[in-house]
């Protein structure tokens, strides 16, 4: 995930500038091909609540899918490819 917490009480030079993310929705179509099979595999069933993809830097950094299954929601994480990096129960 691309959360950022500053260390409280440091001046700047013991907090780095973060990270500059830019989140774009995108639609099932644009998932790769590799992360649609892996949720068929995982998630049999799922539903697309969501996609996007985040940029960090200006650079293309990972894809995040929220799906639903029998009532419930969970974010999966994919690297450019579509290779699972992470999944999370909302």
């Amino acid at each position: 995930d691309y959360n950022y917490i500053a260390n409280a009480g440091k001046g700047p030079k013991d907090n780095p500038n973060p990270a500059n993310f830019v989140i774009t929705e995108i639609t099932k179509d644009q998932i790769p091909a590799t992360a649609i099979s892996y949720l068929d595999k995982t998630y049999a069933g799922w539903a697309l609540t969501k996609a996007v993809s985040v940029s960090k830097d200006g650079a293309a950094y990972e894809i995040e899918v929220i799906i639903t299954l029998t009532d419930k929601k969970y974010k999966v994480e994919f690297d450019l490819s579509g290779n699972f990096k992470s999944a999370h129960k909302l």
